[in-house]
């Protein structure tokens, strides 16, 4: 009852358990293990295994209902050597795909993307999230927003799931989570351009996303030792 990643079981089944990964490949990637403590597949009996495949089935069926992938990356790591973080004990991963969800950024900057936080996938109250950007951006994401499937509002727009705020306007505001746009645009010439970028970048009380197309600017380029 203590133990704050209680909240990442989703659901127990007979004879299983299914949980959200802590660390995340993509939105939806959940973890399906069996009751029994045993860290081989082979070494379930014939209902154990029964328990974790029909888990693992309706486990399928309600991601695809609910997020709409159009795959699915299904697996097993066992033994530490073939990276299994939890050797001891067996579970599948269920990792829902999409076209075009790895990127640029897990090779160049060492930052997996993921396009929902855990904990809003666990439960509907996910907490506040803002997309903050330039100005002339906002329409286009609000539509994008759209195509998705979900209703962004202005920052004042407390019911809408997600707030698209100028970077401009985002001075003041607080969120549990933000997505920084394309921050090479909020730099211009004089002071203010990093007072913007600075604004933007400090608006998140849990986690910060940063998407961007165009090279970082110079200001969140690593130091460089010679």
């Amino acid at each position: 009852p203590n133990d704050p990643d209680a909240e990442l079981v989703v659901w127990r089944p007979e004879g299983a358990i299914v949980l959200l990964n802590k660390f995340p490949y993509n939105a939806g990637h959940v973890m399906v293990a069996p009751i029994a403590h045993q860290g081989e597949l082979e070494n379930l009996d014939d209902a154990q295994t029964a328990d974790l495949m029909r888990a693992t089935k309706k486990t399928i069926t309600v991601l695809r209902q609910t997020l709409k992938p159009e795959g699915f990356n299904i697996g097993a790591n066992t033994g530490r050597a073939a990276g299994a973080g939890i050797p001891d004990h067996i579970h599948l991963h269920v990792v829902p795909r999409w076209t075009g969800d790895t990127n640029f950024m897990p090779v160049l900057a060492e930052v997996k993307v993921v396009n929902e936080h855990l904990l809003r996938t666990a439960k509907s109250d996910g907490g506040t999230t803002a997309i903050i950007a330039p100005r002339d951006l906002h329409d286009e994401l609000v539509a994008l927003l759209a195509d998705l499937g979900a209703v962004a509002g202005s920052a004042d727009a407390i019911d809408a799931p997600v707030a698209v705020v100028d970077a401009s306007d985002a001075k003041g505001l607080e969120f549990d989570h933000v997505v920084v746009v394309e921050p090479a645009r909020l730099v211009t010439p004089d002071a203010s351009g990093l007072r913007l970028l600075y604004t933007a970048l400090t608006r998140a009380t849990q986690t910060l996303t940063v998407a961007h197309a165009a090279p970082l600017p110079e200001a969140l380029q690593p130091a460089t030792t010679s």
